[in-house]
């Protein structure tokens, strides 16, 4: 009977160890590219970047609501004026693939202007509960995060959203966004939080104006600070809700 010598069974052991290590490096590293999207825990989803992503997505009359079905490639569209902003909106989706290690596609319309990926759109629409029939972010996403992270959830807001370099957040239909973003802010040792409506306006109008904390305002590289009289002066908005 033909004998394996002892130095060739060492190197099939050591080649077979080697496909075993191997083997664990890949499922460690690579699971997300292989595994459902529903079998991903949340908290690896959850990234500095996808904070940043969460902030910056339009909630005009929701996400979505109970009479539409949610686009399926949809994660998000530009105004014709938000050019730089899309651009920091596509290198935010690149950021978070590159943090959490999902191996998935998207695609930006020719106008730059539209973002689509079915992988992203179903973990941007998970984040989402429906209140009242409207999909809005579950706050507690944002609520029980870090404190950097929260700080990066309204860095995406303001990036979008603010009137630069003011102590301004300015939304359209979005008042359970605008309503999550004052409670963020006053969690981030924000004061005279102050919530305004727009009279008669079409479409309904909302804004914020807050005094920011150190670590917002160099943040958020605030120059000028809004007071209640600056907002009301021209009869447009009126004083909706103050947090302290």
């Amino acid at each position: 009977m033909y004998k394996i010598s002892g130095k060739r069974n060492l190197k099939i052991t050591l080649y077979i160890i080697f496909l075993c290590i191997l083997l664990m490096l890949i499922l460690i590293f690579l699971p997300s590219s292989k595994m459902e999207l529903d079998e991903i825990p949340k908290e690896k989803l959850l990234t500095a970047s996808m904070y940043k992503i969460l902030g910056m997505l339009d909630e005009y009359n929701g996400r979505f609501n109970m009479d539409e079905t949610p686009i399926e490639n949809f994660v998000e569209s530009f105004g014709s004026d938000e050019n730089e902003i899309a651009d920091y909106f596509d290198q935010c989706i690149q950021d978070f693939r590159n943090e959490s290690k999902i191996n998935f596609e998207y695609t930006r319309s020719k106008e730059g202007r539209v973002f689509e990926s079915p992988q992203l759109s179903k973990i941007i629409n998970s984040f989402y509960l429906m209140d009242k029939n409207i999909a809005t972010l579950d706050i507690n996403i944002v609520k029980r995060a870090s404190k950097e992270k929260k700080l990066l959830y309204i860095e995406g807001v303001y990036k979008r959203y603010s009137k630069s370099p003011k102590n301004l957040i300015l939304m359209a239909n979005a008042e359970k966004k605008l309503n999550t973003v004052a409670l963020i802010l006053k969690e981030l040792q924000c004061h005279n939080i102050l919530i305004f409506k727009g009279e008669f306006s079409v479409p309904a109008s909302s804004c914020v104006i807050f005094k920011p904390s150190p670590t917002v305002m160099e943040r958020l590289e605030i120059q000028q600070i809004l007071t209640q009289k600056d907002i009301e002066e021209d009869g447009y908005f009126h004083l909706y809700k103050k947090i302290n």
